[in-house]
This record gives C-alpha cells, structure tokens and sequence, in this order.
C-alpha cells in the first residue's frame, strides 16, 4: 500500500452528501445524487465513526437524500454490505475501482468528484482541510460538517483548522472540556455535540469466532502510533516484539495505526519482524479498526494512539510504552497514561506484562471511572440520536 496520502476510514474517500429533496424530485422518484454527502478518503480507521450515522439517518426522515461517496476499495467492502444489512435508503456511489488507479490527493478526489459535490447541500467528512479545497473548485458555499475520529483532541497544528468547518461534531465530554481550555470552542462557527458512535458497530457484529492463535497463551494487542516523535514503533517496535516472543508467554498482535503503512511505508519495511506462529502483523486491514482485536486482546500494548480511549469500553490492563523519555506527568496531553503501567524498556515491559497477567491492574477503578465521564452509557443507540440530533440542527439551520 502507498504510503504517501491520507486515508479517512468512510472508504478511502468516503463522503457523506445530504441533499434536500423538493417536492419536484419525490415527483420524479430518486434523484441522482445526494446533498447531504458522506465523504470518505482513503483512511479506513475514520468509517465506523460516521457510517452508522449516515445509516440511521436515512431512515429517521425523508426530506434529505443521504449519499455515501466511496473512493477506497477496502471500504467498499464493508460500505454496501452495512448498507444492505441494515436496509439503508442511500444513494451509494461507488468510484473505488476508478480512484484503485489514480492519484487519491484531497485535490484529485474533489476535482475528478465536483458534479457529485456540486449537486450536494450538506457535506460531512473526517477528513482535514476539506473546506480549503472545496474553496480551490468554487464548491465552498455547500455547508460543511467535520465528523472527525477519536474522542481525544491531541496538541497539533490539525485542530487549529477546525475553524474553517461550518460544524464541528463534539464526539465526548472530555472533548468538548479540552476545546473549551485550548480556546477552539468559542471560535468555532458551529458545534453539535453528539455521543461516541463507533461503539455502535460492537451491537451490530458479533466479532471474530475463530480463535487467532493455536495455543490458550495470553494475547497482547500493540498498537503503537504513526507519529515519529511520539511513537514506540520506530525506534523500539523491533525490541518489544522480540522481548516478548522470546519470553514464550504470550502472542501478539502487531496493529500500529494504519497510517504507518500509509505515510511511513519504506520506514516500516526496514524494520524487521520474525515470523512465528505466535505473531500476527496487521499493516491495514478492517480488524486494526473494528474491535476484532480488542475484543481478542487481554493486554493493550500502546503509546499515544487515540484507541487507548476506546480500549476503555473493555476496562482490561494496559501498558504505556516511552521511547521518548516525556515528562508526560507534567504534559497535559499525557493524562491517559495514567491508566496504566508506563515503562520505557523491555525488561522492565516484560515484567509489568507478567504483573497484569497475575492480577496486579491498580487502575482498573480509575479507568472505569474514566470511561464513564468521557463516554456515559454505551448501549448501540449513539449514532440514532447523533442522527436525530443532525436532522434537527439542519431543519433549525434551515438547511
């Protein structure tokens, strides 16, 4: 896979369009393209954060036409099957195969997608900078909604952009606090502060039913970031993963953040992994992003990957590994370290690992209480009243 362009998990370019629909085109029966428009870019971990979403809202209303446009090929497959599932009124175009080919920079996928986006009212994205680009192809005035991905906002130049979005979804409380202390909240143009929806896919799939390994040993999930200043992977991922298949203890599933193969490719191929039967190494598959493996894993193995916040639903150890030596008691964006062991070496991972294994998880209350205050009741229903709350926001915007 290339590594030198983004990817937002609603099918490597997934946008989601809204169009309002006259009575002149209930007349006529479907139109061809949606407004209010689900936009994806290839970047597979963004889909499960708005597509239950775009599903649930066309079925709560009929004034709006709710189209999904696909440039991805991974996510096609997950896009029309999730569709069909769930009976779904949308107008799902596919241009997957077309975009397998060509260039899938922010600039090529609008300007090779204007007539679809220019029939559009309503377009919703997790993808940056999509405001500038629009702007680039005089497709500006279609209002635009950042759905964004993580429940985390972290303390990079990305979230300075939000500005330029007409609405931003506010996806947790601890969200919408730290928006509120980094003065972001009051310069936004507009907010609608909705609940976690990827947690919805959990209720809809039963998970993986085989077992991944051949032997009953405890299952580590490393997950390390694509960041290089701040990620394990670079610089310490070849020592962990031998320090822990050398201790016989235990399997690991090897799942850094899909923009490592993305962005970092010919870094990621210099470093070198054995095989063993008690190794899994995911690079870029639905898995890395659907919970499969989490739900597998009795250990999370990580560094600032904003999955640490989903690993919370779970409430099982974690483990925080420095290769940076930060003094992140002291750095804010830091506090999830303190939901479990930090450890900067793999003598002292080995022997945490073997604590959690035997009991010792000292902050199991604290994580508890943590996703209780960041995420309040899971039940599956997030994405209906996300859903629900969008239909109204765009009525009283009299969109």
């Amino acid at each position: 896979m290339a590594n030198t362009f983004l990817q937002v998990r609603f099918i490597d370019f997934y946008l989601l369009l809204l169009t309002k629909i006259h009575t002149k085109d209930i007349k006529k029966g479907p139109i061809c393209h949606s407004r209010n428009l689900f936009l994806y870019r290839p970047g597979i971990h963004h889909l499960f954060h708005s597509l239950y979403i775009a599903i649930e809202f066309s079925k709560i209303q009929n004034e709006y036409e709710v189209c999904i446009l696909n440039t991805g090929l991974d996510m096609h497959k997950i896009i029309k099957p999730e569709i069909k599932r769930h009976n779904a009124k949308i107008n799902y175009i596919n241009r997957s195969i077309l975009f397998s080919v060509l260039n899938k920079a922010y600039t090529n996928i609008i300007k090779l997608n204007k007539d679809i986006i220019r029939e559009s009212d309503v377009i919703l994205t997790a993808s940056w900078g999509i405001p500038r680009y629009l702007q680039r192809y005089n497709l500006r005035d279609r209002f635009v909604i950042f759905t964004r991905h993580g429940a985390n906002i972290g303390d990079n130049e990305y979230d300075k952009g939000l500005t330029e979005y007409d609405c931003v979804f506010i996806t947790s409380k601890k969200m919408y606090v730290q928006l509120m202390e980094l003065s972001i909240l009051k310069n936004l143009k507009s907010y609608l502060k909705i609940d976690y929806c990827k947690f919805d896919y959990l209720f809809n799939n039963p998970g993986l039913k085989v077992n991944l390994f051949d032997n009953n040993l405890p299952v580590i999930l490393y997950n390390p970031h694509f960041q290089k200043h701040r990620s394990s992977f670079y610089k310490d991922g070849e020592k962990i993963v031998n320090a822990i298949l050398k201790s016989n203890k235990y399997n690991i599933i090897l799942s850094p953040h899909p923009l490592i193969n993305k962005w970092h490719f010919f870094k990621r191929i210099k470093l070198h992994f054995p095989k063993s039967d008690k190794l899994i190494k995911d690079w870029s598959s639905i898995h890395q992003v659907n919970f499969d493996y989490m739900r597998k894993a009795d250990i999370y193995l990580g560094d600032t990957s904003s999955s640490i916040y989903e690993w919370l639903y779970f409430n099982k150890p974690m483990i925080l590994y420095d290769s940076h030596n930060v003094d992140w008691k002291n750095i804010p964006f830091y506090k999830f370290w303190n939901w479990g062991y930090v450890v900067n070496n793999p003598e002292d991972l080995m022997d945490r690992l073997d604590r959690s294994m035997n009991g010792s998880d000292p902050f199991k209350k604290v994580r508890l209480e943590t996703k209780n205050y960041i995420f309040g009741d899971i039940d599956g229903k997030a994405s209906y009243r996300s859903a629900l709350k969008l239909y109204n926001y765009l009525k009283e915007k009299n969109i």
